[in-house]
């Protein structure tokens, strides 16, 4: 996990660059690609805790992950 949230933190900083320096097509999207990361970074990880917690037999707290999701995607849906 840890690679891969510096991979993720290294991704946000590179678009965050592009979207400052960029024209307006490529550094709108740039921008936009930053901000979808910073949204799904921290679900990301609730889900891989929520799978290794299931997988290590506490199911309780798996569950709370798995809710702390259903809520986040109840509130996309409602959104739209």
């Amino acid at each position: 996990m840890a690679e891969f949230l510096s991979a993720e933190l290294i991704a946000v900083v590179v678009l965050a660059g592009v979207a400052l320096v960029a024209q307006e097509r490529i550094g709108r999207a740039a921008g936009v690609g930053m901000i979808v990361l910073l949204i799904a970074i921290p679900l990301v990880r609730v889900l891989w805790l929520v799978v290794r917690w299931w997988s290590r037999g506490d199911r309780r707290f798996a569950l709370v992950g798995g809710f702390v999701l259903f809520v986040v995607a109840v509130g996309f849906f409602l959104s739209h």
